[in-house]
């Protein structure tokens, strides 16, 4: 009723109160984001877990992660008004130039009840192989058959609405071949902790991609 008052539209989209962040490929707050079609033909047989959005749907950016790794290189996350998010990875001055991209689906979120359970959910996360959902996924960093260390970082978190707030992340990521295709399957496994000490280990699975995959506006 207000807005109506002061000819304020009601549909009218919020502006974001977070100013000056990074916008790799014009991807940002509120951007609208489709998949070529074409993605649904070529992955949706079948052969992966990873679900693509239905052919045509727009997702919305709700929120923008940033991540600082060092040396220019920086993680851009942009997670969308469902359950998928896209990373993009980006290097050099500026905004710098885009080196790798990935869609992920949040898949399960574990919420270890005492430091034991954490502990038995922690000692699979670094291992050479890792099952999940009946498949089998290679890990991709670190080397040799022991236990490989996580990549930690921080993560600061810029709802379109809202104040920012940190995550604190321990990744580990994977991979699995697909037969007839060069496009693998990624399972990212996060330990993950708030800016209240609450802990989640949460499993992402997703594909690259390029930036002709993307319809942005």
């Amino acid at each position: 009723m207000f807005g109506n008052l002061f000819g304020k539209k009601e549909d009218q989209a919020p502006v974001s109160r977070h100013k000056g962040l990074p916008t790799p490929l014009q991807l940002r707050l509120g951007a609208a984001v489709r998949l070529d079609s074409i993605l649904s033909k070529v992955l949706g047989d079948g052969r992966y877990l990873f679900e693509l959005p239905e052919a045509g749907r727009i997702l919305s950016v709700e929120s923008q992660g940033l991540v600082d790794l060092g040396e220019g290189v920086k993680l851009h996350r942009f997670y969308f008004d469902e359950d998928w998010w896209l990373q993009v990875k980006t290097s050099g001055s500026g905004e710098g130039e885009v080196d790798e991209m990935h869609l992920f689906g949040f898949g399960d979120v574990l919420t270890p009840s005492s430091q034991a359970e954490f502990e038995e959910i922690a000692a699979r996360i670094g291992k050479p192989t890792y099952s999940y959902a009946d498949f089998s996924y290679d890990r991709l960093w670190g080397q040799g058959s022991a236990q490989a260390a996580t990549a930690d970082f921080e993560e600061r978190v810029y709802p379109k609405e809202d104040a920012s707030y940190a995550v604190r992340h321990q990744d580990m990521l994977h991979s699995r071949a697909i037969a007839g295709t060069t496009r693998p399957e990624f399972l990212l496994v996060s330990t993950e902790t708030d800016e209240h000490d609450e802990v989640t280990v949460v499993h992402s699975v997703g594909i690259s991609l390029e930036v002709a995959d993307l319809e942005i506006t």
